[in-house]
Order: C-alpha cells, then sequence, then structure tokens
C-alpha cells in the first residue's frame, strides 16, 4: 500500500467509528428518555392510587 492509500484507510475507520459513536449514542438517548417516561407515568398512577386512599382514610377518621 502507498502513502494515498494509507490515509484513505485512515479516514474511512476513523468515520465509521465516529458515526458509529453518533449512532449509539442517539440510540442510548432515546432508550433513556423512554425509559425515564415510563417510571414517570408509573410513579404518577402510584402517587395518585396513595393521594385517593390517604384521602379516603381522612374521610373513614372525619365520619368517625
Amino acid at each position: 500500500m502507498n502513502d494515498a492509500q494509507t490515509w484513505t484507510v485512515i479516514g474511512v475507520i476513523s468515520t465509521a467509528l465516529f458515526s458509529m459513536i453518533g449512532i449509539v449514542s442517539i440510540l442510548f438517548v432515546r432508550i433513556l428518555r423512554a425509559e425515564i417516561g415510563s417510571v414517570r407515568f408509573e410513579l404518577s398512577g402510584d402517587i395518585n392510587s396513595l393521594r385517593s386512599e390517604v384521602r379516603g382514610e381522612i374521610g373513614g377518621l372525619a365520619a368517625r
């Protein structure tokens, strides 16, 4: 291989490496956002059920 071919191979490999790093980071961010959204949704439901349960208990105590 001559000098031009060597630099071409270096350029192609480095471009492929940086492209893969970019794709993996984008996919990781998407997965992270989806997981955070599902946790937020689950916690919101749990908090709402806890709120209604506490209100029911307080209403029961007030009735006594």
